[in-house]
Parts: structure tokens; sequence; C-alpha cells
């Protein structure tokens, strides 16, 4: 976690470089948009990276937070095209990702700026406009609804003891109110948590005292956070 990020008076809201994202090898001296990003272990990757950061904040006027991150990829964002609104119909390599549906492509920089054929200037706007667009719409839904099939996916148990067992690998349903998988049922109303990993590939939840995930390359795990929310959130109104 430490190599991937690490932030400077990050309980306040202004950065010192635009977008305030996936700065880390423009920090180091590297260059960027979209190569291989510099560890933030390496000693003196961690000490030009912090030079850097101070520097940036002294000659910034107002700016008291500036965000050191590693580039995760186009895949964070290939979830929802705000062209054609097709879902799952985005791929992406390096900095640049496509919209298979529509065709319409972009890419990313250092920076956190997105150029291209996208109504977004940046990747916080657009990820913003994605959870909206997503929540807004899935509202709408029938509680038992079915909506998303998710493909090449692997169910696994995570131990007491922190050991991994794979349990299956197959074809995920989503509805509104659960997830299905072979004859698993995990009901969002009996999860008391979850959370997402790797960009949201990887959703990860408790059910019957019982630690599970769910993962794949090309999975849209983030989705079911979404669901889950939207669960809790109902949840939470009616209480």
């Amino acid at each position: 976690v430490f190599a991937a990020k690490r932030k400077v008076n990050n309980d306040r809201t202004v950065y010192a470089w635009p977008g305030g994202c996936h700065t880390i090898a423009f920090l180091a001296g590297t260059g960027g948009g979209g190569g291989p990003d510099p560890c933030l272990t390496d000693e003196k990757t961690f000490d030009d990276v912090l030079a850097a950061a101070k520097k940036s904040l002294r000659e910034t006027p107002g700016a008291n937070r500036i965000s050191i991150s590693q580039s995760d990829g186009g895949e964070g964002l290939a979830c929802h095209c705000p062209n054609c609104l097709a879902y799952d119909s985005m791929e992406s390599q390096g900095n640049e990702f496509h919209c298979v549906r529509c065709g319409k492509k972009a890419t990313f920089d250092e920076y956190g700026f997105i150029h291209g054929d996208f109504p977004y200037d940046n990747v916080r706007d657009f990820g913003a406009w994605v959870v909206d667009s997503f929540k807004e719409e899935m509202r709408g839904k029938a509680d038992d609804e079915h909506l998303f099939t998710e493909t090449d996916v692997k169910l696994f148990q995570i131990t007491r003891d922190h050991k991994q067992i794979d349990l299956m690998s197959g074809t995920a349903e989503l509805y509104k109110d659960r997830i299905e998988m072979g004859d698993y049922k995990f009901p969002y109303a009996e999860m008391p948590a979850m959370s997402g990993l790797y960009y949201g590939k990887t959703a990860l939840f408790t059910h019957n005292n019982t630690f599970y995930g769910l993962t794949g390359e090309h999975c849209h795990a983030w989705k079911c956070n979404m669901l889950y929310d939207l669960v809790k959130e109902k949840e939470s109104v009616k209480n």
C-alpha cells in the first residue's frame, strides 16, 4: 500500500498537481504517461519524490495537499461509456482506453487529465459520473431483477489464518439484491461489509461469518460494490 500511494496533508482538498492523481513518475523524474511506474520502496525514488512533492507544495500558492500515486491503468474507467452509455464495453491498454460499442477512444496522462472523444477532461469527474449514472439507473430496477453476467471469474474464501481457498470458477450473476454463482447465493442485505480491490476487479465481502472474494482479470466487481451500497442506502432510509 505504501509503495502505491502516499499523501501529504490528506485532510485537505487543494492539490498542488492538477487532477491530483497518477503523478509518481513525474515527481520521480522518470516520465510517465502509461509506462512503468517507479516504486517508493526504493530509497532514492522515495527521496526524489518527497523532495519534488515538498517543492511543489512550496511553489504552488494555496495548495496544501498532493497525491503521489502510481497509475492503475485504464481498467478502473472501463465500466460505463459516457458516449453510448453501454456497460462493460470499454477496453484499455496502458493509458489508452476505448469503447468497443461506439468506437470512441481517449488517453489519460500522468496528471489525471483525459484527452480524446470523451465529455470529461479528467479521471475524477469521469469517475464521479460513472458512480452517479450507475446508481441513478439501478435505483429504478426491481429489487430482484437480474442486471449483469460476469464471466471467467473466481469465487474464493479467506480463512481465519489468512489462507485462500478457491471455491469455484465460472460465471457469476449479479442481481440488484444479490450475487449468485453456482449454488452460492449472497444477498447484499445479509452482508455486514463489502469492499473492492485492484481498481474494481475484486469484491471482498462477509456472509454468514465467512470472508469471501469474487475476482477476475476482466471482472467488473466494482458494480457489486455499487449495488451493495444501494441496498444499504435503502435500509438506512427505512430505519
